[in-house]
């Protein structure tokens, strides 16, 4: 779980031991730690968590503290339900060539769902399946940020993803 400002620098890591649950004691860290800010004069705090924090309490516990977050959220079917038609991007052949790009907006438990997907038509025996297409790539993410678009939150939550790495390259 990281913090980071707008600028995309990191405030702040946790890491757990192996063997513990994801979301063990995550909610309690960031309370401490939005307190430790706040109380050093920061106010606009953007958190970003991976999908091992997806839940309820987790969104509620964010948005008592008034945060800004993006939240990525497991691939479930029921998830299907909140979303809105999808929506296809002029940009997409510039982004993922060869794709297309489809983004949805919804809420899921009073925040904005937001959803990413690139496509393909589907081919069976060598013939386009009329109506059918392969779904190559998806990301959900919950957020409190107004006005963001789908694509934009997702290169976002994705900046946070540096963090892991540099740890990774450090082990």
């Amino acid at each position: 779980m990281a913090f980071i400002r707008e600028t995309g620098d990191c405030l702040g890591v946790r890491w757990r031991a192996g063997g513990a649950h994801t979301a063990e004691g995550a909610q309690e860290w960031i309370e401490e730690l939005v307190e430790r800010l706040r109380s050093a004069g920061v106010r606009d705090i953007t958190v970003r968590l991976d999908k091992g924090f997806f839940s309820r309490n987790m969104v509620r516990t964010l948005e008592r503290l008034g945060v800004s977050f993006l939240l990525k959220v497991p691939r479930h079917g029921w998830l299907k339900g909140h979303r809105s038609n999808w929506r296809f991007s002029a940009k997409g052949e510039a982004i993922f060539p060869g794709e297309d790009l489809c983004t949805a907006t919804g809420t899921l438990w009073g925040v904005r769902l937001l959803t990413v997907q690139t496509t393909r038509p589907a081919e069976e025996d060598g013939e386009l399946a009329l109506g059918d297409y392969e779904i190559l790539r998806q990301a959900d993410v919950l957020t409190n940020i107004g006005g963001i678009h789908a694509l934009i939150a997702w290169r976002l939550y994705n900046k946070g993803a540096v963090v892991e790495q540099r740890i990774e390259e450090m082990v």
